[in-house]
């Protein structure tokens, strides 16, 4: 199976290092995408306007597969918007959308969510900035509160600014149609203090998707629970991969 692995806000591929050794151990493909401004993008988070700016790297990843091929595509926290787009754009070409404590659903972000995400990262304000970063002490507490310490260390060394406009322009052109044509599984966080169970529930009871899978972890779990999160990748895809088979 190849799973198309997509991170959040600030972030990069860097953060699925062991996710991608471990699916690759069991015998899968592992694509990790840098979305514009991440990783090592050469594009600056201030340049980054609109949604299909900032995944332009995965849509020419999803682009350049066979006809026939489909993925697992899997987004964690912000990037719940990137798969949301993909969906939109290569319904065919997924077998399943995997959401990590991320935002799901195709109306876009309301005000009142856009406010309480802005004030948890200490980014309120009546104008939003058009780029943010975490800092390191917000990160520690909002992100990697159950995280080894040498990956905290290697995200406060990689971490990079994040185009805020994607996530305001998020609800664009996304159809109820093709959104509700691929299998959803969304993996809920119980101990994430960025997107608090609450707002994860929210987001459910608004887009109900196929499975709810739970892991007792922080809001990256790719760091701080990786083997669970395996089981949890693995499990989906075989459910949703065989049922489409």
């Amino acid at each position: 199976m190849h799973f198309v692995l997509i991170h959040g806000f600030c972030h990069g591929s860097w953060c699925w290092y062991k996710t991608v050794d471990l699916l690759e151990r069991s015998g899968h493909r592992a694509t990790a995408v840098d979305l514009a401004s991440a990783g090592t993008s050469t594009a600056s988070a201030d340049s980054i306007l609109t949604l299909d700016q900032y995944d332009e790297p995965l849509v020419e990843l999803l682009e350049s597969l066979d006809r026939t091929e489909k993925v697992i595509l899997v987004g964690h926290s912000a990037a719940g918007c990137s798969v949301t787009h993909a969906v939109e754009l290569f319904p065919e070409k997924i077998a399943v959308a995997v959401y990590i404590s991320a935002f799901m659903g195709y109306e876009g972000f309301q005000p009142d969510q856009i406010k309480q995400l802005l004030r948890i990262v200490g980014a309120e304000s009546d104008k939003p900035p058009k780029e943010f970063i975490f800092s390191i002490e917000n990160a520690r507490s909002s992100l990697y509160g159950l995280c080894p310490s040498q990956d905290i260390i290697l995200a406060s060394m990689l971490l990079r600014r994040g185009p805020l406009a994607t996530v305001l322009d998020a609800k664009s052109g996304i159809t109820a149609a093709k959104y509700k044509s691929v299998p959803r599984v969304f993996i809920k966080l119980l101990r994430d203090k960025l997107l608090p169970p609450l707002l994860q529930d929210a987001f459910i009871n608004a887009n109900p998707p196929q499975a709810v899978f739970h892991i007792d972890t922080d809001h990256s779990p790719f760091f701080s629970a990786p083997e669970e999160l395996h089981q949890m990748l693995l499990l989906a895809a075989a459910r949703f991969t065989t049922a489409n088979s």
